[in-house]
């Protein structure tokens, strides 16, 4: 009954109080679509979360009083965990996400303009110059957004890219489809047993209402009852589809990001293009094309050497010397402003993949019940829990390679400043002066400062590298083998080498081999009644 008692909170934190942040302004005068879509949207949360809790409290009842099996209140639990967690999760997920993209990118361009009056403050024509000069020549990566006041503009901030896009849609017909294979069949019998104890409980014989009842596929369902998952069905379709666009369009922001940086890296004289990873020296050789006006440039970009990619800077970009005190500065302060752009998607991404993995938690503990309910492969519901685990640990990995990538390049920036810093010492190594000197300590507190507290890319406080990726992957590969092995445990037992190899001769050579196998493991999977 947590979420009956959070229920009015989130109403008003995400709704009321910030109603004028939403796609469209509510009005209470006339007829309003946007009023209308609220007041369902909100109304049909509330009257599933009522009746769930009431769910569970009568299946209690009902096994208290024997008249249900432990399968039969398993298999309401695991129904209503995932109708629940795909509904209300979708839409409340898609709702908080949209209302702090709007809130984070407000806060974010009052630092930008702080920045900028900083810079100003402090006679840094040249940063501000250069950055001016990257955004000119570079506008798809440095593009123009106002700072977004509504949901909607804060989900169009970057267009998706088509196989983004396909990804959203796909997603949502099969989540729809799946759920509605899962109403029409478990949820069905699920809802006729229910219902059949509940008259049995209060001693009735047969249900007044049933002779309403509709014939779908087969199945006698109540007007109502079809009513009700019809519409749990398609809006879950529609905010499942939301909530994904805007996390891939987060990860795209996020992508952008790289490049971003990428263009920055090579600004400094002192970084080696050619020690660079294929990836990235691909992305910056085709950057530097885009950028460049003349046909013959872009076929000079293509066809030049790693380190004379610098030789095609668009006109007004020059590279920085980290060996003179000036340039220096100009690029600390350059790299300051471009961290500070990076804020907005990187908070961002911290609540998409806090997201993510809430759902797929939650997905991973139904397919679990699903298991052990049915004991079956084909299940509906353990189809629709898989497909969702994999959709949403795809999501979770672009967005951890996505950090991996822009902490992979602000850890270079320390390598350039200690390149740099050799330079010096081999260009003066006698009798250096006051200002090489200085120079050189700058140098080192610089690089010192991006090893310590640089604002890396982080999910749960914790900065993402290759390491903790791995380590999440092995972990999820873990606990697949570990939960396949218990699901085959019972056709492995009692084999040894000699049935090994029968099994390998009988699979070489009886073309029908795979369809026994499954039939087989399906009857010693699934208990047969007597």
């Amino acid at each position: 009954g947590v979420n009956i008692v959070a229920f009015p909170y989130i109403w008003y934190m995400y709704c009321w109080k910030r109603r004028h942040l939403l796609s469209g302004q509510i009005r209470f005068d006339g007829c309003d679509p946007m009023l209308l879509s609220e007041t369902v949207l909100w109304l049909q949360t509330l009257l599933l979360s009522v009746g769930i809790v009431s769910s569970y409290y009568k299946s209690f009842e009902l096994f208290k009083a024997g008249k249900i099996g432990l399968d039969t209140m398993f298999e309401n639990i695991r129904f209503d965990i995932i109708a629940l967690t795909l509904f209300v999760g979708s839409f409340l997920f898609w709702r908080i996400l949209s209302i702090h993209m709007v809130e984070i990118y407000a806060h974010v361009n009052c630092h930008k303009t702080n920045m900028e009056s900083r810079l100003a403050r402090e006679n840094k024509a040249n940063t501000l110059s250069l950055l001016e000069c990257l955004q000119n020549s570079f506008p798809d990566c440095y593009p123009g957004h106002a700072t977004p006041a509504t949901t909607g503009a804060a989900a169009q901030r970057c267009d998706l890219s088509r196989q983004d896009r396909w990804f959203c849609q796909w997603t949502k017909f099969v989540l729809m489809a799946g759920l509605a294979w899962m109403y029409f069949t478990e949820g069905v019998t699920s809802y006729k047993a229910w219902q059949k104890a509940n008259l049995d409980s209060d001693g009735a014989s047969e249900d007044p209402g049933s002779q309403n009842d509709l014939n779908i596929a087969g199945w006698q369902v109540p007007p109502a009852w079809l009513f009700t998952s019809i519409l749990n069905i398609v809006i879950t379709g529609s905010q499942w589809e939301k909530l994904m666009s805007g996390i891939t369009s987060t990860i795209s922001l996020i992508e952008r990001n790289t490049e971003q940086m990428l263009l920055f890296t090579t600004l400094a004289k002192q970084q080696r293009i050619e020690m660079w990873d294929g990836g990235n020296r691909s992305i910056v050789r085709g950057l530097l094309k885009v950028s460049q006006t003349e046909c013959a440039n872009k076929d000079a970009v293509d066809k030049c050497a790693d380190d004379e990619l610098l030789n095609y800077l668009p006109e007004g970009i020059k590279t920085l010397d980290l060996t003179s005190a000036d340039e220096l500065w100009s690029w600390w302060s350059l790299r300051q402003c471009i961290q500070v752009d990076f804020v907005d998607e990187s908070t961002i991404m911290d609540y998409c993949c806090s997201i993510s993995m809430l759902l797929l938690v939650a997905v991973v503990g139904s397919a679990g019940l699903d298991w052990l309910v049915h004991k079956n492969f084909l299940a509906p519901g353990l189809l629709l829990a898989c497909f969702l685990c994999t959709c949403l640990v795809y999501i979770i990995n672009r967005i951890f390679q996505a950090c991996i990538d822009i902490n992979a390049l602000l850890d270079r920036d320390a390598r350039v400043l200690l390149d740099a810093e050799e330079d010096l010492h081999r260009t003066h190594p006698h009798s250096p002066s006051n200002e090489t000197l200085g120079v050189a300590l700058t140098l080192r507190m610089i690089a010192r400062k991006i090893e310590l507290f640089d604002d890396k890319q982080q999910i749960f406080g914790i900065p993402i590298t290759n390491r903790v990726r791995n380590g999440w992957v092995a972990s999820m590969a873990f606990f697949l083998i570990s939960y396949l092995w218990e699901a085959f445990k019972p056709m492995v037992d009692g084999m040894d080498l000699d049935d090994l190899e029968a099994l390998a001769m009988n699979a070489s050579t009886n073309p029908r081999f795979y369809t026994d196998m499954l039939g087989r493991m399906h009857i010693r999977l699934v208990p047969q009644s007597s």
